[in-house]
């Protein structure tokens, strides 16, 4: 049975079917073959003005926190169309999607006393009631245009009805009449012949796409209703179960944080083995620490939502998440101690990232541990959004290359490599600033043997400045990137060309 949101949609369809189709068209004109343009940010505004115009038509007002995640939506919007960097692109329009969920959940329910299970569950529904309603703006329309009394509509319903009909008929018809017959297909060959079809078909799949998945997202949001309650979760299991387990990980804990302690922050080195230094030891065991300590904390959430409330096991619970921080500095240190040796990475400059956050997230859940209130769910996203932000916009792959610039003696030819092929052109500024002479363009292998080795690292470093200039030369209005402007004016400057 449908609500009377998902009624007035299909009273309404003239509206709400418009705006979608309107919204698919302007998706492919900003987002074809433009994944990082300045049309992104444009795409963005727009997704929000359409939400905000059909939430308007079913009668809704804007809730004042809507507009914090709203923020967070236009700055990774404007962080894509500054970044040449796939992983950024990618990982923007991950971050406006889930924020666009979130907001939309809180606009459709009172979620003020939800707490994190709840929000990861609705979440995953919507996503999963929207698959179920991907055939609603067909049926929608064709129960708009049909059920009207006015013959004007059931005649437009009929047309289309036939139209489809005939598309249908056509794609199977149409090739055998143009293998039959030379002069027909002739005809339609010069009149056909500067349409590029797959361009076509491409941009039409993305305006039917954008439809669909609009009209289908509001109406299953609407299909939920505004005023579900969802009941709070009870802690259902006995507390003993978990005091057992969770004392005996933090007696384990507690002696890996001892040994962190005394071992590598106060350098005690009488219990290191024999022939290890400091480097060596640090090296070891940073994305392990960063494993464990997000499984720790999926650990302390769980405990906390599944068991009764017991003095006892929040104890240790505290005890475990604080000998988690010990874990997370553990391996910011050691991740420290081996750049300052082996210089940055994209990979590594991540991991002393997610640390951090992973830090301020086990704060709020320990905070979360003695305050039932503590909305732990918004927490989280306001952390990692704020953090992604600034991240997003730090361009690292820049950093990256001009930490290693900097601090190198000499640029070795698979570090140059290195921050010519595995970054982004966002490190293209920093790369422009590269005196050839600092490249020893030797190889770490006896095979490699060349005469001349300056001249060969410099006309690496001039082939990438030369590439980087073509590959941008074109930018058309839609495809206008920051990061890309600045990248190839960096290479002409760098590159003399």
């Amino acid at each position: 049975m449908e609500s009377v949101f998902v009624k007035k949609m299909s009273e309404n369809y003239g509206y709400f079917g418009g705006l979608s189709i309107l919204y698919g068209i302007l998706f492919a004109l900003c987002l074809y073959k433009n994944p990082n343009g300045i049309t992104y940010p444009l795409f963005v505004f727009i997704t929000i003005g359409i939400s905000y115009m059909l939430l308007k038509k079913i009668g809704f007002t804007i809730k004042k926190d809507t507009w914090m995640y709203v923020a967070g939506m236009v700055l990774l919007g404007i962080g894509t169309a500054m970044t040449s960097s796939w992983f950024l692109g990618f990982f923007n329009s991950a971050g406006i999607f889930l924020l666009f969920l979130t907001a939309m959940m809180h606009q459709f329910h009172e979620d003020g006393k939800w707490d994190f299970p709840i929000y990861v569950k609705e979440l995953f529904k919507i996503c999963i009631r929207t698959v179920g309603h991907i055939f609603y703006p067909f049926t929608h329309a064709f129960r708009y245009l049909a059920g009207s009394k006015e013959g004007k509509r059931k005649n437009i319903a009929a047309v289309c009805f036939g139209i489809l009909i005939a598309g249908a008929l056509l794609l199977i018809v149409f090739p055998m009449l143009l293998r039959s017959d030379m002069i027909f297909a002739g005809i339609f060959e010069r009149v056909l012949w500067n349409i590029h079809f797959s361009s076509v078909f491409s941009i039409g799949f993305m305006v039917l796409v954008g439809f669909i998945s609009s009209y289908a997202f509001f109406s299953a949001l609407c299909s939920s209703g505004r005023d579900e309650i969802i009941e709070e979760k009870r802690n259902d299991f006995n507390s003993l179960i978990g005091i057992t387990f969770t004392s005996v990980l933090a007696i384990i804990y507690l002696l890996y944080a001892m040994i962190q302690v005394f071992y590598l922050f106060l350098r005690i080195d009488s219990g290191l083995p024999n022939g290890v230094t400091y480097a060596e030891y640090a090296r070891q065991g940073f994305f392990e620490l960063l494993f464990v300590g997000i499984i720790n904390f999926v650990l302390v959430l769980t405990c906390k939502y599944l068991f009764d409330a017991n003095k006892v096991l929040y104890g240790i619970l505290t005890a475990i998440s604080g000998c988690t921080f010990v874990m997370l500095v553990s391996a910011f240190y050691r991740m420290m101690l081996y750049v300052q040796i082996y210089h940055f990475t994209f990979l590594r400059m991540l991991v002393l990232w997610c640390l951090i956050v992973l830090a301020l997230i086990m704060s709020g859940v320990v905070l979360s541990i003695y305050r039932k209130s503590f909305p732990l769910f918004r927490y989280i996203v306001f952390v990692v959004g704020c953090g992604y932000i600034l991240f997003s916009f730090a361009k690292p792959d820049r950093l990256v290359a001009e930490y290693n610039i900097r601090h190198m003696e000499t640029v070795s030819m698979q570090d140059l490599y290195y921050m010519i092929y595995e970054l982004s052109d966002d490190a293209a500024p920093a790369l422009a600033k590269l005196d050839p002479k600092k490249i020893d363009s030797s190889y770490d292998t006896d095979a490699d043997i060349y005469e001349n080795w300056d001249v060969e690292g410099a006309a690496v470093l001039r082939e990438y400045y030369g590439e980087v200039a073509d590959k941008y030369e074109d930018l058309s209005i839609r495809q206008w990137n920051l990061s890309k402007v600045q990248a190839r004016n960096a290479a002409i400057r760098a590159g003399d060309f």
